[in-house]
């Protein structure tokens, strides 16, 4: 029934059919969903006695490819509070590779002046706060950290009486944000034990490092809404007494690895120092609560046994993440310590400095100037490292590393970010914020203005619509705001240079097995873990693998279950979430597969389905996201289409001729090639393919520019490498290696690559290709070369005809005469007045100039004909002229002999 694109109403034929009492009528016709956006599909069921049953359904068409999200940015600070000055941020805007052709790119840029401003715009968004968490749902770390995340906020607004931020009435504000802090503290309670320890995973075993967080957690949330102390002191005994060995480090007995350093191959001195450290830290928190309980002597005689081990094994870590967050333990302990000192002092010669200051691992190649998704560790370490800095009271030292920060807030582990810069705005007294900024194209003109101010800390999001730089200005304001720029497009095959994973997937019927134990169609899905270069990690931290179910497929979840309540399960939570079913694991090992398995059905019947990812990556390195696309092997056979589904197959496709027409004049091809939404003709030569998902993607040379009218298009030329990208399904248009084509289109796209740009021409319903023979072997052949050669001639010689309204010549002849005028390549203007030579025209015919040919009417309206070979003509004077409308150009002359 509806058409996002507003393209009206289709519908199927109604036909009679006998049904009787308790049958079943089955209806079956053929859909395809062209244009992305949610259609209602409209079922009605009549009986000739009048009554009727309405069933409506949706239908939710998404682009093919993979999803993708871009974050760019940068801040500006006209005072240098944060370091150097800084006026303009400069935001890159060029079309993103590997684009699924015709599809849109959506560009927002959010300008805000408060510390934490992206946070707080998603307070009250549950996926919004996933997706800074970077957690699926289900585990007791998640939970934990949306808890945290909750409570930092609270303190940061509490303490800078900055309520407003959040709009609205700042009591009601306030009144829900403590409602959801005390909703995570009862969420939380779920992963505790009878022990008081908390297990990652609802009934699984205790683990050391999450009780560890939920601590100081809860020690945090205790002055926005009280705990129960008897319960965190319960909780704080059992890791003193059940996890603190006899040299004061701490055990995790479960098998949760949290993060890399958690996960087996890391040195055993790092993870004992960062464990340690890690359950130090939560112990001095709690013990600051002032209560007797939470106050005993053992929990001072644990702590002082605990820094003695870190000040001890610290100093020989390898880990830069270790490191810091020994640095910090130490320094919360006691500030004045001597070795934490020592340890801040080998920190500093680790910095990463330029203009903004941050901290990684050695190992780590790429340069994250800016942080990016795969810096999730990066952004803990540098967090971790602000503390310290901020428990010395170091402010300058600080200023650089905070402006790193700001710019992440969507990646990694968005709560230890937001922890360290809470308390940066709790140390700093807060600048006063005036800024008036600009933003512009860089050749394309003003995009908008605006303005920030202590009272509007938080700009409107502007739209980028136009393919260009975007530069970000502000004069001589105060105070400091950030930049960001988001972009979100598919593209056809996600990148995976930096995949961490080996993936193995298979959704087949009982017949089609591998598996000779498997007897209803099914889906296994595979992963094998594949260790960064230089790296000694056998196993991963904890992944999550998102499995995207083909359109039509349901599957038997329950099946799942072998693999998480086992005695050793392989897999810790999975859930269904819209058509994705997400599995959870702590680890994935290096030496093995680890495979899981469901049953599936098919709910209704799909043909030419798009395929579906196969997704695997670790939260903290989200970067190395392993992506795999798979079908369902009884949906591929359905792929070949019969009848009439053959036309709606090709709907996407192009117009291809693969053999030769000797029908085709050159005025015809001439015709065919200046339509006016042709902006481009080239003759290529194919030299490879590439399969890209649900795309095939050919890479062609540029023999000769025929015509080039997109301006994103304009620096192609003779010797220029182009990508021709056509859907899988359109299998008539059958391009071969080697092979010579001519090639026109509506639109191409210019993409940006590390070295030079590439154009990309989809080959859709608006393209047209033609094979172009190389050599020939028959005179018809060569004829037919000879042909193409002369067309490709005269396009370059004279260009598209430019044809301009002429009043009609009122001649009284039996004879149509024609004038007209057209600009050639040269720009020069060229008349021509010619006599039809031979007999009139026939009746019931018109002689088009274009073609050289008379045509007969195809039929009559009410403005003057249409002719069989679909031009359009308009009676302009009663008497003698008729006019040619193609596209905007117009030719008119006297007819004389129009039956």
């Amino acid at each position: 029934e509806s058409q996002p694109g507003g393209g009206g109403l289709h519908s199927t034929a109604c036909t009679w059919r006998s049904l009787s009492a308790g049958g079943v009528g089955k209806v079956e016709f053929t859909l395809l969903g062209l244009e992305p956006g949610e259609h209602t599909l409209t079922f009605t069921l009549k009986t000739k006695g009048g009554g009727r049953d309405v069933l409506e359904k949706k239908l939710r068409v998404v682009p093919e490819g993979v999803k993708k999200e871009v974050f760019s940015g940068g801040t500006l600070d006209p005072q240098g509070l944060y370091g150097s000055e800084k006026r303009v941020v400069e935001l890159r805007n060029k079309l993103p590779t590997n684009i699924v052709p015709n599809t849109a790119v959506e560009r927002m840029i959010t300008i805000n002046g408060e510390v934490l401003g992206e946070v707080l715009s998603v307070m009250h968004s549950p996926e919004g706060l996933r997706q800074l968490i970077n957690l699926p749902a289900g585990s007791g770390e998640m939970e934990a950290g949306g808890l945290l995340l909750r409570a930092q906020v609270y303190l940061y607004l509490e303490s800078s009486r900055r309520w407003e931020a959040l709009g609205g009435d700042i009591e009601k504000s306030s009144a829900d944000l403590r409602r959801t802090i005390r909703e995570g503290v009862v969420a939380i309670s779920s992963f505790r034990g009878r022990d008081s320890s908390y297990s990652m995973w609802v009934k699984r075993e205790p683990s050391t490092w999450l009780t560890a967080l939920v601590v100081r957690t809860l020690s945090l949330v205790d002055p926005v809404v009280s705990v129960n102390h008897q319960t965190l002191s319960e909780s704080v005994s059992w890791l003193i007494r059940d996890q603190q060995q006899q040299d004061g480090s701490f055990r995790d007995p479960s098998s949760v690895r949290p993060n890399r350093v958690m996960a087996a191959g890391t040195p055993a001195l790092d993870r004992s120092v960062y464990l340690t450290s890690f359950v130090l830290i939560a112990l001095h928190r709690a013990t600051r609560i002032k209560d007797p309980i939470l106050q005993l002597r053992f929990h001072d005689d644990s702590m002082r046994s605990a820094v003695n081990y870190i000040t001890q094994h610290a100093p020989g870590v390898k880990s830069v993440y270790v490191r810091a967050v020994a640095t910090f333990a130490l320094t919360l302990r006691d500030a004045s310590s001597p070795i934490a000192s020592e340890l801040m002092i080998s920190l500093e010669k680790l910095a990463r400095d330029k203009e903004l200051r941050y901290w990684q691992e050695a190992s780590v190649a790429a340069d994250w100037l800016k942080p990016d998704e795969s810096s999730g560790l990066t952004v803990e370490t540098t967090a971790y490292v602000l503390l310290t800095v901020l428990l010395k009271g170091r402010i300058p030292y600080a200023n650089p590393i905070l402006a790193w920060l700001t710019q992440d807030q969507h990646y990694g582990e968005g709560f230890y970010s937001v922890q360290s810069l809470t308390e940066y705005s709790r140390v700093i007294p807060r600048a006063v914020l005036d800024q008036d900024i600009n933003v512009r194209y860089g050749r394309k003109g003003p995009l908008g203005r605006v303005h920030l101010s202590q009272s509007r800390p938080v700009a409107t999001p502007i739209q980028v619509t136009k393919e260009d730089t975007i530069t970000v200005s502000t004069g001589y304001g105060k105070g400091v705001s950030n930049v960001k720029l988001k972009t979100v497009y598919y593209e056809t095959t996600p990148p995976a240079q930096n995949c961490n994973f080996h993936l193995t997937i298979e959704a087949v019927g009982p017949n089609n097995s591998t598996n000779a134990g498997m007897t209803a169609p099914h889906l296994v899905a595979c992963a094998k873990y594949k260790p960064p270069p230089n790296e000694l990690f056998t196993e991963s931290s904890l992944t999550v693998m998102k499995i995207q179910l083909p359109t039509g497929v349901e599957a038997f979840l329950e099946d799942l279950r072998q693999f998480r309540d086992s005695q050793e399960p392989s897999i810790s939570h999975f859930e269904l979430q819209g058509n994705t079913v997400i599995i959870q694991a702590d680890s994935v090992p290096s030496e093995e597969f680890l495979c899981v398995g469901f049953r599936i059905r098919t709910g209704f019947r799909v043909g030419g389905a798009s395929e579906s990812l196969f997704s695997v990556y670790e939260p903290q390195d989200k970067g190395s996201e392993c992506t795999r696309q798979f079908s369902y092997q009884q949906q591929k056979l359905q792929r070949l289409c019969v009848d009439e589904k053959c036309q709606c197959m090709t709907a996407a496709c192009a117009a291809y001729r693969g053999n030769m027409d000797p029908t085709l004049t050159v005025n015809k091809r001439t015709a065919e090639t200046c339509r006016p939404h042709i902006t481009y003709a080239y003759r290529v030569t194919v030299k490879s393919s590439a399969a890209e998902g649900d795309f095939m993607s050919y890479t062609a040379t540029v023999e000769e520019v025929l015509k080039n009218t997109d301006r994103q298009l304009e620096a192609v030329s003779s010797g220029s490498d182009v990508e021709l990208v056509k859907k899988v399904t359109c299998s008539s248009v059958d391009l071969q290696d080697n092979k010579q084509y001519l090639v026109m289109g509506a639109s191409g796209s210019e993409v940006t690559l590390s070295r030079g740009f590439r154009y990309r021409l989809p080959v859709d319903s608006e393209a047209l290709v033609d094979l172009w023979p190389k050599v020939c072997s028959s005179p018809e052949c060569t004829d037919y070369i000879s042909h193409l050669e002369d067309f490709a001639l005269d396009l370059q010689l004279s260009g598209c005809p430019k044809l301009i309204l002429f009043t009609a010549l009122s001649l009284k002849t039996t004879l149509p005469m024609i004038l007209g005028v057209w600009f050639n390549a040269a720009g020069q203007r060229i008349y021509f007045l010619s006599q039809r030579r031979g007999p009139p025209v026939a009746p019931g015919s018109i002689d088009n100039p274009l073609t050289g040919r008379e045509t007969p009417i195809d039929r009559q309206t009410s403005s003057g004909w249409r002719t069989a070979d679909g031009y359009k003509w308009r009676k302009e004077d009663a008497q003698s002229t008729t006019v040619l409308t193609e596209g905007s150009d117009r030719l008119s002359w006297p007819v004389m002999s129009v039956g």
